[in-house]
This record gives C-alpha cells, sequence and structure tokens, in this order.
C-alpha cells in the first residue's frame, strides 16, 4: 500500500536497529548522564585571517605568519595544524581559520560493484520522519532529508556559499512526494547512523528537533546537537567543493556555541543516491564534528578496509562491518581513539545490565547495548529445559556489534559459547553477526554472558575494539517467575504543540511478560492517547492551558502503575514564521545649507527584529544606520539628490521606499 505523500519543505533555518512492537526507537533502558565534554568552543567574532578558504598544504602557505593564530582557534599547537595540513590534502581552512573536511566521493563504479538489495521499511512509513534512537538524550544529531535553509553560518561567511535554501533528498526524482522506496532508503540510513551512535548517550533521529534543542546558546546549555543535512542542493556542492566531494564538516565543533559550523553535509548524488553510502557519510561527517580524522593506511588518506571491515573514519562505502577504530590494523596512519573521543562529547549509554556471572540481571525487555570493549551483559535464563534457544541478536540492518554468547550454570561454570565467523553478507549486513545457543541439559539457574568480539585477525579481521551496538534476547526458557505487572515508567517529558503535547519516556521493568502498550494521560481533562512505542501524541488539548502527562505500561499480567508526572507543558497556537520587515513610510528631508538630514519611522519587522538600515543615495556608496537609529545626517554637495531607505532583519532586505529627491544650494 503506498503511503500518503509528505510534502518536502524547507526546514528550520539553521542559524538494524532493533524495533521493538512497531516502535520506531532504539529505546535506552535507562537515562545515562552525559560524561564531561570539551571545553566548550565558539568560532564567532573571529577576524578573517585568509580571502578565501584553502586546502592541505596550500592553507600552510597562505596563513605563513598566521598559522599559530589559526592552531589557536582550532585548540591546536602550531605544529599539529601544519602536521595536518601538510598530511591531509582534503582538510581546509576557512576565512576564519577553522579546520572543515572536504572528503571525496567514491567513483560510481566502485559502488556499483556491490550490487545492493532494496532497502525495506524498517518501521511504519509514516514514522519515517519522526525515528529516534535515544529520545531520553539531551544531545542530538538530526538527520535533515526533507530540506532546510542555510544563513548565517561560516558556511555562507567563511567558505563561500551564499545564504539559501537547499532542497530534499530526491532519490526517485518524483519531486515534491516522498514514495514507500524513498521512505525505506531514508529509514535504512537512519538505521545505520543510529546503530553507530548506539553506545553513545545521544539520540539519532529524523524528526526535527528544532533550533533550541540543535543550536547551544552558552556554556551552560546541556541540550544541544548537530544537523547532518543530507541534500543534492547543486549550489552547496558546486559552492562548497567544485562538486567532488561526498560530503563537509568541521572539525571539533559539536559543542560549539551558536550556529556557525552547522550543517554537517552529505551529498547523496555524488554516492550514487546509495542508502548505505549515504548512511557511511553522515556517520563519518558526524564524526567530524565530534572530533575525530581520518583513518587512513600507507599512502591512503581514507582505508577502505579488508575483508568485510572497514573504519568509519576511512570509506567503509561497500564493506558490511564498518565500526570505529584506534588505528590497530596493519599500516593505520591514525592512532586517534575515536570511541573515547566521541564519549567526550556525547557520554556514553548508560549499561543496562550487570557484568558479573554471580549477579545477573533479569533478561532485557526490548534493546540493550554493549557501549564499549570492557562492557559485557550478563543475565539470569532462569530454568531452561535441555533443546531449547536462546538467541542474541544484533541490529536488523549494518550491525557494528559481533556477538559472543556463552551460557554458564549457576555457579559461573562456561558450558557453552557460540561466536561463528562473520560474513560479508548481502554487502549491507554481515552474515553471523549474532549468535543462537542450544541448551545442553535441563538445569535451573542457567546464566547467558553477551559480549562484542572480534574475528579473525587483522590480516583478514578485526578486533573487539568496534564491536559495539545494539542487541535483543530471545529465549525459550519456560520456567521463569510468574510474570508481573510492569513497573512505572521513567523520565517522562513532554513537548507541547497547537492543541496537542508529544509524551516521551523510557521504558521499565517489564517483570517478566513483554509490554504490549502504554496509556498516556493528561491532567487536567483526562485526554490520553495509546501506543507501543516510547513516544504518543496526545491531542484535543485546550491552548493556553499547563497539563502534567502520566504513563503507565501493560503486560500480559496487567497494567503497572502510573509514572511520577512530567514537568507541565502548555499547548499554544504556532507562531506565524518570521519575514523580512515591512517596507518603511517614505522618510523625512530636511536640508540645512549642505547638512542633509534624513529621518524615518520603523517598520513593522515581520517577526524578527530590524539589524540595521541601508540609506541607498544615488550619488555615492550607500550609508548603513544601526537598528536603534532613526535619523542620519548627510554632507552633500551642491547638486540634485535622490534617495531611499530599507530595514534590514536576519531574514533578508526589505523592499526600498519611494525616492525622494533632495536638492542642496
Amino acid at each position: 500500500m503506498t503511503m500518503p505523500a509528505l510534502r518536502r519543505s524547507l526546514g528550520v533555518a539553521v542559524a538494524g536497529v532493533l524495533l521493538a512492537s512497531g516502535a520506531a526507537v532504539l529505546a535506552p533502558l535507562t537515562a545515562p548522564a552525559s560524561a564531561g565534554a570539551p571545553d566548550d568552543v565558539s568560532m564567532t567574532a573571529q577576524e578573517p585571517l585568509l580571502d578565501d578558504p584553502r586546502p592541505g598544504r596550500a592553507a600552510i602557505r597562505a596563513l605563513g605568519d598566521k598559522l599559530p593564530q589559526a592552531a589557536v582557534r582550532n585548540g591546536l599547537a602550531p605544529a599539529e595544524l601544519r602536521a595536518l595540513l601538510r598530511e591531509q590534502p582534503d582538510a581546509w581552512v576557512d576565512r576564519r581559520g577553522a579546520l572543515y573536511y572536504a572528503d571525496p566521493a567514491p567513483s560510481p563504479a566502485e559502488l556499483a560493484a556491490v550490487p545492493r538489495a532494496a532497502p525495506q521499511p524498517l518501521a511504519a512509513l509514516a514514522d519515517t520522519f519522526a525515528l529516534h534512537s535515544n529520545p531520553s538524550a539531551r544531545l542530538t544529531i538530526f538527520l535533515d532529508l526533507d530540506g532546510a535553509t542555510v544563513a548565517g553560518t561560516a558556511w555562507n561567511d567563511d567558505a563561500g556559499i551564499p545564504a539559501g535554501d537547499h532542497p530534499a533528498w530526491d532519490p526517485a526524482g518524483n519531486g515534491s512526494t516522498f514514495n514507500d522506496a524513498e521512505r525505506s532508503a531514508i529509514q535504512q540510513v537512519w538505521a545505520i547512523v543510529a546503530e553507530d551512535y548506539a553506545p553513545f548517550d545521544v539520540d539519532v533521529t529524523t524528526e526535527d528537533p528544532g533550533v533550541e534543542a540543535l543550536l547551544r546558546s552558552d556554556a551552560a546549555d546541556t541540550e544541544y546537537g548537530t544537523r547532518v543535512l543530507i541534500t543534492p542542493s547543486v549550489a552547496a556542492h558546486e559552492g562548497l567543493c567544485d562538486a567532488v566531494c561526498g560530503g563537509l564538516a568541521y572539525l571539533g565543533t559539536f559543542d560549539e556555541i551558536g550556529p556557525d559550523a552547522q550543517p554537517a553535509w552529505v551529498f547523496p548524488p555524488a554516492l550514487s543516491d546509495d542508502p548505505k553510502a549515504v548512511a557511511e557519510a553522515a556517520s563519518h561527517e558526524a564524526g567530524h564534528n565530534l572530533g575525530l580524522e581520518h583513518d587512513g593506511k600507507g599512502e591512503e588518506d581514507y582505508y577502505e578496509g579488508h575483508g568485510s571491515w572497514a573504519p568509519v573514519m576511512g570509506a567503509g562505502y561497500v564493506r558490511p562491518v564498518v565500526q570505529w577504530s584506534a588505528g590497530s590494523y596493519a599500516g593505520a596512519t591514525e592512532a586517534q581513539d575515536d570511541v573515547a573521543a566521541i564519549a567526550g562529547y556525547l557520554g556514553r549509554r548508560a549499561d543496562e545490565a550487570s557484568n558479573v556471572l554471580a549477579s545477573p540481571s533479569p533478561l532485557p525487555s526490548g534493546t540493550a547495548v554493549i557501549t564499549s570493549r570492557e562492557d559485557v551483559d550478563v543475565y539470569s535464563l532462569g530454568a531452561c529445559a535441555a533443546g531449547v534457544t536462546v538467541t542474541v541478536s544484533p541490529s536488523v540492518v549494518a550491525p557494528n556489534l559481533d556477538v559472543r554468547a556463552s551460557l554458564h550454570t549457576a555457579d559461573g561454570t562456561e558450558r557453552l559459547a557460540v561466536d561463528p565467523p562473520s560474513g560479508p553478507g548481502d554487502g549491507i549486513t554481515a552474515s553471523n553477526m549474532g549468535a543462537t545457543l542450544t541448551v545442553p541439559a535441563t538445569a535451573d539457574g542457567w546464566v547467558l554472558r553477551v559480549d562484542g568480539v572480534g574475528r579473525g585477525t587483522w590480516a583478514n579481521g578485526y578486533d573487539d575494539y568496534g564491536s559495539l551496538g545494539a542487541y535483543t534476547v530471545t529465549s525459550g526458557c519456560g520456567s521463569a517467575p510468574p510474570a508481573r505487572v510492569p513497573g512505572a515508567p521513567a523520565a517522562v517529558s513532554a513537548t507541547a504543540g497547537n492543541t496537542s503535547a508529544r509524551v516521551s519516556w523510557t521504558a521499565p521493568s517489564a517483570n517478566g511478560a513483554a509490554i504490549t502498550g502504554y496509556r498516556v494521560s493528561a491532567a487536567p481533562g483526562g485526554r490520553s492517547c495509546t501506543t507501543t512505542a516510547l513516544t504518543c501524541t496526545v491531542t484535543g488539548l485546550t491552548n493556553g492551558t499547563a497539563y502534567r502527562f502520566t504513563v503507565s505500561a501493560t503486560n500480559a499480567a496487567g497494567t503497572g502503575p502510573a509514572s511520577a508526572a512530567s514537568a507541565a507543558a502548555t499547548p499554544r497556537a504556532p507562531v506565524p514564521a518570521a519575514t523580512r520587515p515591512a517596507r518603511m513610510a517614505v522618510p523625512k528631508v530636511k536640508v540645512k545649507g549642505r547638512k542633509v538630514t534624513l529621518t524615518w519611522a520603523a517598520p513593522a519587522t515581520g517577526g524578527a527584529p530590524v539589524t540595521r538600515y541601508v540609506i541607498d543615495l544615488n550619488k555615492g556608496k550607500d550609508k548603513v544606520a544601526k537598528a536603534s537609529a532613526r535619523k542620519i545626517v548627510l554632507k552633500l554637495k551642491k547638486g540634485s539628490y535622490k534617495v531611499r531607505v530599507a530595514a534590514v532583519n536576519r531574514l533578508g532586505q526589505a523592499p526600498y521606499t519611494a525616492w525622494v529627491t533632495i536638492r542642496v544650494r
């Protein structure tokens, strides 16, 4: 069945994955606290060091004795910046000295050499633009696929493109709608990126969280993120890299204050509109924002990998296992600890299970995550009959987690371990990344241990460093304690809309029976909604009324207790979008000798404050007055002149007033 069309519209201006019961969410079991991020960065209010952006060695020459100043702006020692630019021809320095990468695209022949199956839906197609990997996280990676306006950023001011609109990804070339195949492709892109960032406390989403959730306002702001703009924009592609790159991103700017370094760019036409390639580019460019540099090998700036494996910060377009790296493979040019570097910005996702055989955790009711090479998860299976199976399944699309599962007796003795050698699979999803155990004997107290492992040696495989990601457990063990009603959901939050509120929460303990649904209740008024996901939108609310929301979960044993109430959320009618200022009334002119005083009244602002006034004189240069000014004094020679005035705000310049004639005698 064809889904209803979604009209592509321009987004807010920039100033696999395992799905449970149809939910489009890779859900955290807890809401982890973010680790300490690197020092806050800001690119604003910096004097230009160059006339134009320059790459690599050309940047070294152009900077000359200003290179130490550029190094300071990038948090590097001068020698480090010089070495990076000397060794990385795709590293650029913009006019202010800020580093960004323009990453080359793979050749169409390279991508065509590995046939891809058509992407299949991973969630309801209607939810394509509401996918979340970790909805309770305060930090966000927004995959923006439906177009955006980019204005007032370093890409405009310092890297070479004018402010403008950039279109939605349109792989089908069908214009203003997303068809089912395009939605499936978008879901695959999201799933691959979500798996890459599953170990970290960040929400990878296709739903625009709004400017406030992406742009960091000051050093105390803990809710922010980055936008990865996935667009076929010819203007940006040609203007930023002469249409030869697959993506661009500033380096180490995820926690920057202000909008300058956003977005990171991915250009699907340069990637043959291949969803796997688009996803790899998106993870790679977001990685640059998180301070990651390139993984090369020998003379290669981007290592394309071996066997089934490649590094995210290399070029893993045609490999199914693409993981974070610490440069452990032979000939690596970069020893950066990717996982530690990312965790420095994002923090790690909370560990949901014990790692001690003597004190196992209950089996997860949904998705669990291996977050580091040291992380192992240990679960109680209870009583199991001989011959029943226990399966640990990683992400359904492009998993990074290569599972080793083992069965232990109650005293901790390992009785059985399964770690099948992974294979290339279909080129997107490697085979044999999961593990299925068959219980060898009827007994009580069986314990399951889950670990992320490598395959072979670096000559033909990979180690356990990047074997991280999401998984689920299914068990045929049947003598578990009687199921109880679920616990109370936690971390309930509400985002108000127009006569509605979108409510999110984290899953409670299932207490022995899978959770089959949730009910969200609003107070006052009693409006409610039900869902199997971890978000639900309550409609029919009254604008201007403050509501609090509680959530309860249901399983086969019944409905559990309600959560604590959310903070208040007040629905409101949408605020009209800001526009350019209105055309001003004709200014008044007073001539006294050669001194001409021009006065005017402030216009309607269009919803965004006036930032300046432009005075256009038909003879001579235009003048600029500050936003608070209501007059300007001109000294003119004898003669006849024409003058007009226009207001400017962040959306642009208003139409000029009519011309006013001035005669200086």
